[in-house]
């Protein structure tokens, strides 16, 4: 792990010192930050969303940058620095607009850090409920959990389950038990019954068995995953392994990262997931950026490099937009609207906005919409 944690803190510096050498003089240049981990079970949904954000930034150079200055990207990794280092190698790189982080326990952990206060945070995916209605410098491109989980709740009643059991990680417990309180709340008010909690920790490799064996003996119609994708590959193929008759498989929306098929094989066929985006959607600008982003990275976009691709262009169109003396923070806060690659997106007061969740299930080792055969 610290062979690891070397080599992500070099290739960081490594990156972001290309990309700021490819963009010509550094005084000319604006500086906006990236944030999250780069490392750990969910380090193909930071790729996807750090390649989302640099997509956003190289059209906007493309399309002459703002009054012909070329907008650069400094990258903190968290699995590395502290949230302390991130703050500081931001303030000395003159970002005032950061994208990220990706999750919730990150977010408060980042916004608690003196001199965070200076900085403006843009999250793709950042659902904590504890971020919401508060008049700071945080802002978002996706609701709270709780709109998801109930919707979630209401998608799986309406299939006649009724019984169902939830299963969560336990590192970023400020969206994971959130998502499994809200859901519960919502499943129980329409009629239907949790039976069962069980927890899943990436330093317990025997407890993905023994949540499985769990769920079984609760006989549950659902089970419910909340975690990354490789939580939901690892219990998913724990629960396969075992006799009896199998309950339906869901994941909450942070499972359904592009990897889910191939690090769950088999065992994830038929698990429906709930996604912060429209795969199949055909409007010309998402279509567009599709080609241009599988042109590039030989892979179509997942839901996060949708969401961060939003939230790059909301940063940039405040930077656009900011008028001479404006802050930084009174910028983001000016900006009400954002066309979206998929939907028109409307901040509140607060930096909250709303985004429509998409039903998709794994098939044949890809995702498809819920309702196609």
């Amino acid at each position: 792990m610290a062979v690891w944690r070397r080599l992500s803190a070099a290739w960081v510096a490594v990156l972001a010192g290309l990309v700021l050498s490819a963009c010509g003089g550094q005084e000319q240049a604006l500086r906006i930050g990236f944030v999250a981990s780069f490392s750990g079970g969910g380090q193909d949904l930071v790729i996807g969303a750090r390649n989302g954000v640099q997509q956003a930034i190289d059209a906007f150079n493309a399309a002459g940058g703002h009054h012909g200055r070329v907008v650069e990207l400094v990258l903190a990794d968290l699995a590395v620095d502290s949230p302390a280092a991130a703050i500081a190698r931001f303030q000395q790189q003159g970002v005032e607009f950061v994208i990220g982080p990706l999750l919730s326990v990150e977010a408060l952990g980042l916004l608690r850090t003196p001199g965070a206060e200076a900085l403006v945070f843009v999250s793709p995916t950042v659902t904590t409920p504890a971020l919401s209605g508060r008049d700071d410098n945080f802002f978002r491109v996706v609701p709270t959990v709780q709109a998801y989980a109930a919707s979630m709740a209401e998608r799986l009643y309406a299939r006649g389950l009724r019984t169902a059991a939830m299963v969560r990680e336990t590192t970023n417990p400020e969206y994971s038990l959130a998502w499994q309180d809200s859901f519960s709340e919502r499943f129980i008010a329409l009629g239907g019954c949790v039976v069962m909690n069980a927890t899943l920790s990436p330093s317990d490799a025997e407890g993905y068995q023994l949540a499985a064996k769990q769920v079984m003996a609760a006989t549950a119609e659902v089970a419910v995953v909340v975690g990354p994708p490789l939580d939901v590959a690892r219990f998913a193929q724990r629960l396969r392994d075992l006799p009896g008759r199998q309950p339906v498989l869901a994941s909450a929306e942070w499972g359904g990262g592009e990897s889910l098929p191939e690090l769950g094989g088999h065992a994830v066929e038929g698990v429906i997931v709930q996604q912060f985006f429209d795969r199949d959607a055909n409007a010309p600008r998402y279509l567009e950026f599709a080609a241009a982003y599988a042109e590039h990275y030989r892979q179509p976009p997942g839901f996060v490099t949708v969401l961060a691709y939003d939230a790059a262009n909301a940063v940039l169109q405040a930077i656009r937009q900011r008028r001479a003396g404006q802050s930084a923070r009174d910028a983001m806060r000016a900006l009400q609207t954002l066309e979206g690659l998929q939907q028109t997106l409307h901040f509140d007061r607060y930096g909250d906005t709303l985004r429509s969740a998409h039903m998709v299930r794994v098939e044949a080792g890809r995702f498809v919409a819920e309702g196609d055969r």
